[in-house]
């Protein structure tokens, strides 16, 4: 600051260039401005400040300026104490700012540096004042300083009490809630208010209640985790997979149940164990699993084999991961056994190679050859070879089939195979030979682990051979079209399509799994093989086929045609074209509404049409099979020659119908209307016959009436039979029968007639023939006496035989065989063909002059219908064989039930007998042949079933009669007007009156169902018109006898009269036999 002329002047230099530390040097921009006077005279009225400046050399200034420069620059070591100012507010050492010091007792000086600005010394300024100014301040400050100690003592001492008060016992109170929630209890803080340290305690709440919250989690966690344990530790157990925990050291630390199923030790012996853990891997897995844990200690689906305690090999896929349990270290081992899904991966995998083998094979050999190569490359055992059936299945033969592993063979070994190869060729076994016979009859496979275990030849008939060719192993197994196991075709076992057979040169580890999947892929080769036979068969058989094949598709198009020999030329041009593409458009509506009538009827539809072809019209029978939803199976056949033929032979055809049905129809009615006549005839015939007062001609002839009218019914029947037969009326009524008795019966009834002719009447029964069967045993007697009376008739010396015995049982059915043989004539070959057709007679029965012809043609047709055969076998001269076979249900015998009582029967001529006929003819044969046999005091008569039934119960003209005198007998005829016969029968057995009386059925009638629904209603006896009164007689004689031996109130009258009357009837004809007649079964109630 300069003082000018002009006034006070403030200059500022700046040095452009580095100063010399002299002042301004050259090069220095000065400045100046003009400073105000008021600025200027404010700093002038201060009197006790002297300013000064000086250019900053060191020898122009004065003695105390140069100690301060020198203090300024740091070139003075210190102050001398002349110059040393003492005061709290001052600092004597300021060499950046500046310096303090005594300029005279009363005055100090302040020194600064004023620099340019490069930081170089330029102006030394010097201000100097008063020494009291700085005295007083140094008072002022110290007199600051005790106030301010004093104020800040008291205020300390307060803040402190307050601090006390207000924060650190509430902090008490709190820290010892803290500390009791530190020892678990639970209760609130209870601080209140706004402060930090409310805020603070309801923190500390939050904090507890956070605490108590994570208390309880951690507890919930800890049971949780408990409960984890457990289940892991049971999921451990009980686990299928087999699991260990293996520690750093090898040993085992923990072993599940199914690891020590699959190894085959306990858990003490593993735990026990040596550090090798894995000792129970064959060498190979082992190397396998070492490798892979050098590269990783964390592995997962390892295939490795595995050794089972049996010696047997499986495949288990390995898994291990290093777990830490308590800060342990553990590699936990996990095994899956895979094995059964291996098996099952290899049997799919060589069925479908075997399936598409088979499948690309021409034929059934190819496909065996290729299912044997299959499965040698499969397996890898040395030699294979196919044995099929011969074509009669009565053995096996060696097939062509070949499959022999030549890797690792020698070209001895190879030659030693060949040889064995050649022995096989052309070879046939019968089935029961050899090992392959044991294996056709057993239906199962066949492992021989050691040939030379083989005894002789009975089991392996090659054994010496395959030994020297180097086999030790042979397997055999059969192929079946299904699993039929043990099952039975007819009487032998079930026929396989093939027997494999392989040889094999060692053992291999695995060949226990090799065979079974041989077995396996065995039991369902069968399909594939069966297929391609069929498919074989099937193309012969369309080779020879007539007709055409097609399928066609619901819109009817053509999706394929069979090759058969009507397709052959189009076959291939049809497929995939539609019906009008085919046929023409005229007939495409009408085939495609025959394929949806079968696709909506769901079952095949037989149709036929005709087809213009050129010039000629085409018949065809077509039928038409749904095959799917969309798709029918259409199969016609040209059958134009047929329809010519049946055009033709229709007429001739109706109008034999029209004349046999007619001639039918009418023999089958004329049953009543023939046998009513001759009922007369042969009835007074044989009264007649039983006068012994006319004379010995008259006798004669009427024994000739007699016979001639018997043989007149005979051939009558024989027509009706036969008429019944054509006629379709004939029907099987079967029940239960005691054949031992039929048969027995038969014999006593031809017996006389055989020894009549000095013939030697035999008959053979076998030991398996049941004594009681189910059947029709009328139609069966007929059968059987029509062939016994052919035998007898034609025979005139030697013998007759009946042979029975059972030919095959199936509970409850057998197949009965009845062979009659006799000695006779013989018939001519050339007859045998037409001796069972209708009307037809050998030259024996010609000559004969007896019988219709119609005896073996309705034997027939009865056999036929019990689901048999009549069959003949003749040598003229030599004799003839008939065989009659029938199928039969055995069944239990009947029980004994205990028969009620009847009243008791009074004597002859006291009997009261009720007869109801129609026809006056026969009504009056009946009444004379009573009459005369001491039957005629008690007769009474009507002509109808309602009379009948109101004679019986007491109405209409009957109203008065006392019932308590009701008939011992009543003989009713079937054919009766107003109620018939069977109505009668029933009502009479339903009422408490009548039950018991003894009914005597007579009818015209010859029909087998009248005969067992009289029986049904429980008639007593069965009696056909003509009456034959033998059997009349006999069969009231049965009924009379049968209430003498169950009644004691009989008197010795009525055995007389019994006796009188069966002996008057029967003696004449020399036919009777008291003993079968008091032992006959009891009648029918």
């Amino acid at each position: 600051m300069l003082s000018s002329e002009v006034g006070p002047l403030l200059v500022a230099l700046h040095p452009l260039l580095p100063s010399n530390g002299r002042g301004p040097a050259n090069g220095t921009a000065i400045f100046a401005q003009m400073v105000r006077p008021l600025w200027w005279q404010k700093l002038t009225s201060h009197r006790d400040f002297t300013v000064t400046a000086y250019a900053f050399q060191r020898e122009k200034v004065p003695p105390e300026a140069r100690l301060a420069v020198d203090l300024l620059q740091g070139t003075a070591p210190t102050i001398p104490e002349h110059y040393r100012v003492r005061s709290i507010g001052l600092s004597h050492n300021l060499a950046q700012r500046g310096v303090t010091l005594i300029a005279a007792p009363d005055r100090l000086a302040a020194y600064t540096l004023l620099r340019d600005i490069d930081r170089q010394p330029m102006l030394l300024l010097r201000i100097e004042s008063p020494r009291h100014l700085w005295q007083q301040a140094e008072l002022t400050l110290r007199l600051w300083l005790v106030v301010t100690a004093m104020v800040g003592t008291v205020f300390i001492a307060g803040t402190l009490t307050a601090i006390d008060w207000l924060v650190l016992s509430r902090l008490s109170r709190l820290q010892q809630q803290v500390q009791e929630l530190l020892r678990g209890q639970r209760q609130r803080l209870g601080n209140h208010g706004t402060d930090e340290i409310a805020q603070l305690a309801r923190t500390i709440d939050t904090m507890r209640e956070a605490l108590s919250y994570r208390q309880d989690s951690q507890q919930q966690t800890e049971e949780a985790l408990r409960l984890s344990e457990v289940k892991f530790a049971t999921a451990f157990q009980v686990s299928p997979n087999a699991i260990a925990l293996v520690r750093e050291d090898g040993y085992l630390a923990e072993v599940n149940a199914s690891f020590r199923e699959l190894t085959g030790h306990e858990r003490d012996e593993w735990l026990e164990a040596s550090p090798l853990a894995f000792s129970f891997l064959p060498r190979s897995s082992r190397v396998r699993l070492v490798r892979a844990f050098r590269q990783n200690p964390s592995l997962s689906n390892v295939e490795l084999e595995v050794r089972c305690p049996s010696g047997e090999l499986k495949t288990v896929i390995f898994a291990a991961e290093p777990i830490q349990i308590e800060n342990v270290k553990y590699l936990l081992c996990v095994a899956n056994d895979i094995s059964d899904r291996k098996q099952a991966e290899l049997e799919t995998q060589l069925l479908l190679s075997l399936s598409e083998a088979i499948g690309r094979s021409p034929d059934f050999d190819g496909a065996l050859t290729q299912a044997l190569q299959q499965i040698g490359h499969t397996t890898g055992w040395s030699y294979g070879e196919v044995w099929t059936p011969t074509a009669d299945l009565g053995g096996l033969e060696c097939n062509d089939a070949r499959y022999v592993h030549q890797t690792g063979l020698t070209a001895e070994a190879l030659s030693a195979i060949e040889s064995f190869r050649y022995f096989s060729e052309g070879m046939t076994l019968s089935r029961d030979e050899g090992l392959f016979g044991w294996v056709w009859s057993q239906a199962r496979p066949y492992w021989l682990p050691d040939l030379h275990l083989a005894t002789g030849d009975t089991l392996l008939l090659r054994r010496d051979l395959a030994i020297a060719a180097g086999f030790s192993s042979c397997f055999c197994v059969p192929v079946f079209a299904a699993h039929l196991g043990h099952e039975a075709i007819g009487d032998l076992p079930s026929v396989p399509l093939a027997i494999f057979c392989f040889f094999l040169r060692g053992l291999h580890p695995q060949e226990e799994r090799r065979l079974e999947l041989v077995c396996q892929v065995a039991a369902q080769l069968g399909t594939a093989l069966k297929q391609k036979q069929t498919e074989a068969e099937l193309r012969a058989l369309f080779a020879t086929m007539d007709d055409a094949i097609l399928t066609f598709d619901a819109q009817g198009y053509c999706l394929k045609v069979a090759p058969t020999a009507a397709a052959a030329g189009w076959a291939t041009a049809w497929t995939g074209k539609s019906l009008r593409e085919i046929f023409g458009w005229q007939y495409e509506q009408q085939f495609i509404g025959y394929i949806w009538q079968a696709l909506n009827a769901h079952h095949p539809l037989k149709v036929e049409y005709a087809l213009a072809l050129g010039d000629r019209q085409v018949w065809y029978a077509a039928t038409i099979s749904p095959l799917a939803d969309d798709t029918v199976l259409w199969i016609a056949r040209d059958i134009t020659d047929l329809k010519q033929t049946a055009e033709a032979l229709r007429t001739a055809k109706n109008a034999a119908e029209v004349a046999n049905r007619a001639k039918s129809e009418f023999l089958a009615n004329m049953s009543h209307e023939l046998r009513t006549p001759l009922n007369a005839i042969l009835g007074f015939a044989q009264l007649l016959g039983s006068d012994n007062q006319p004379g010995q001609d008259w006798q004669e002839s009427l024994n000739i009436i007699n016979r001639s009218g018997e043989h007149l019914l005979e051939l009558i029947d024989d027509v009706l039979e036969m008429a019944k037969i054509e006629a379709g009326k004939v029907s099987l009524n079967e029940s239960e029968c005691n054949l031992h008795a039929m048969l027995d019966t038969l014999r006593e009834m031809l017996r006389l007639r055989a020894e009549s002719k000095n013939l030697k009447l035999q008959f053979y029964r076998a030991r398996n023939v049941p004594p009681f069967v189910k059947l029709d045993g009328v139609k069966l007697r007929q059968v059987i006496i029509n062939l016994l009376g052919n035998a007898i008739k034609f025979t005139h010396g030697g013998s007759v035989s009946l042979r029975v015995r059972c030919l095959a049982e199936a509970p409850p059915y057998c197949r009965l065989l009845f062979e009659v043989e006799d000695t006779g004539a013989g018939i001519a070959h050339t007859e045998l063909g037409q001796i069972f057709d209708a009307f037809v007679q050998s030259e024996s029965g010609r000559k004969s002059g007896e019988g219709t012809g119609l005896g073996l043609p309705i034997g027939r047709r009865f056999a036929r219908m019990m689901g048999g055969d009549l069959t003949a076998e003749s040598i003229p001269d030599r004799g003839s064989i008939f065989r009659l076979h029938v199928y039969v249900q055995t069944v239990a015998p009947p029980a004994q039930a205990p028969a009620a009582l009847p009243p008791p029967l009074p004597q002859a001529s006291t009997l009261r007998i009720l007869l109801v006929e129609d026809n006056p003819d026969d009504e009056a044969l009946t009444l004379r042949a009573l009459k005369r046999h001491a039957f005629a005091k008690q007769i009474v008569v009507v002509r109808d079933g309602a009379e009948a039934l109101e004679y019986l119960f007491g109405s209409g003209p009957y109203v008065h009669r006392d019932l308590s005198i009701n008939p011992h007998l009543i003989l009713l005829d079937l054919k009766l007007p107003k109620i018939d016969g069977f109505e009668v029968l029933r009502r009479v057995r339903n009422d408490e009156r009548t039950c018991y009386t003894p009914v005597v059925v007579l009818t015209t009638s010859d029909e087998e169902s009248d005969r067992m629904q009289s029986y049904h209603l429980c008639a007593n006896s069965y009696v056909r018109k003509p009456v034959d009164f033998n059997q009349f007689a006999e069969a009231i004689g049965q009924i009379s006898l049968y209430w003498l031996l169950l009644n004691e109130t009989i008197g010795v009258h009525t055995v007389a009269g019994l006796v009188v009357v069966l002996s008057g009837i029967m003696l004449a004809n020399g036919v009777l036999n008291l003993r079968r007649m008091l032992f006959a079964p009891a009648p029918r109630t």
